[in-house]
């Protein structure tokens, strides 16, 4: 499963500029993964989550004093297949 992180991280989010060719690409292969007769998909939007995690090295932090960071969510690609993928 590491390659496709990999992948999503480097080709498809393209490290903030993602590159719009593979990101249709990526998000018609979702679409069709989800499609059922008659139920087409109407719309994929391509996210990516990230959190900010405690550094280690912090004195006195025990793992479980550690706050939880929020999650920052952003759409960073959005298809409308219009019915067909």
């Amino acid at each position: 499963m590491e390659r496709y992180r990999k992948w999503g991280n480097e080709r498809v989010f393209g490290g903030g500029n993602p590159d719009p060719v593979i990101a249709a690409d990526a998000a018609r292969f979702a679409a069709r993964q989800v499609e059922r007769p008659g139920n087409p998909p109407i719309r994929v939007e391509l996210v990516r989550y990230r959190a900010q995690i405690p550094s280690p090295k912090r004195a006195g932090l025990a793992p479980h004093d550690q706050p939880v960071s929020e999650w920052d969510r952003k759409v960073f690609f959005t298809l409308e297949p219009g019915g067909r993928p």
